[in-house]
């Protein structure tokens, strides 16, 4: 897959800019809470596929969170 430009208008930039706001600052507010796949979808408004695509593409970021050995 080759690169892809991607053009949004200055709204949707605004928007995009704001809900990556409210997730930083979810971090940082609770930075030992990890977000699950339901909890970015909600916040970036986006279908489960469009989180995938976005992993894939290494457009963001995730990790698992470690494995708790006393559960």
């Amino acid at each position: 897959m080759g690169d892809k430009l991607i053009i949004l208008t200055e709204q949707a930039f605004d928007q995009l800019n704001e809900k990556l706001d409210l997730i930083l600052r979810s971090s940082n507010e609770n930075s030992q809470r990890w977000l699950n796949n339901n909890d970015v979808m909600k916040m970036l408004d986006i279908s489960r596929s469009t989180l995938q695509t976005y992993r894939d593409k290494l457009e963001i970021s995730h990790k698992q969170p470690p494995l708790d050995p006393f559960k």
